[in-house]
């Protein structure tokens, strides 16, 4: 589960401020799951910088979060522990050829995005966690979209020390 609220301002042509909160509920998964589940509260402030190159539309998303982790064990949550973490992501989209929905062209992406732990010992200086997607969005309405796609997600396990990856459906509206 992931929840994400957020507001989001315009301040200039292509340039948007953002802040808001997450909570995450995981459950062991993948190739090297997790001991237990973990419970995350996040706080988050992000800047996006958008521009236009030919067809393309891109976004470049600077995240900065504030973490606060605990495991979920048998007699209930687990200490809660601080983390930081940056984030980027460039995304390229554009329409798909002549395909419209609702009169509205349907538009394919393609998204890159790399998670950077900072200030908490071995971990911090090396990335985390590289996700890549790919996938098209379907128009809702005029300010409403629903992104079906594909997610690589690269994840460096430190505990193990192990890599794994996951291959995800995603779908975001």
């Amino acid at each position: 589960v992931l929840l994400r609220p957020g507001i989001i301002h315009t301040i200039a042509p292509g340039v948007r401020l953002g802040a808001g909160y997450t909570f995450v509920a995981t459950a062991p998964y993948g190739e090297v799951p997790l001991a237990q589940p973990l419970r995350e509260h996040r706080l988050w402030q992000q800047v996006t910088l958008n521009h236009a190159a030919g067809p393309l539309a891109i976004t470049h998303r600077y995240r900065w979060e504030q973490r606060w982790i605990a495991p979920v064990n048998s007699t209930g949550l687990g200490a809660y522990a601080y983390q930081q973490r940056a984030r980027y992501m460039v995304r390229a989209q554009a329409p798909l050829g002549g395909l419209t929905y609702r009169a509205r062209p349907v538009t394919g992406y393609a998204q890159e995005e790399l998670l950077l732990p900072v200030g908490h010992g071995g971990s911090a200086g090396r990335f985390t966690q590289n996700r890549f997607h790919v996938g098209a969005g379907v128009p809702l309405g005029t300010r409403q979209r629903l992104d079906v796609g594909y997610m690589n997600l690269w994840n460096a396990i430190a505990s193990v020390p192990a890599n794994e990856i996951d291959h995800t459906v995603t779908l975001n509206w």
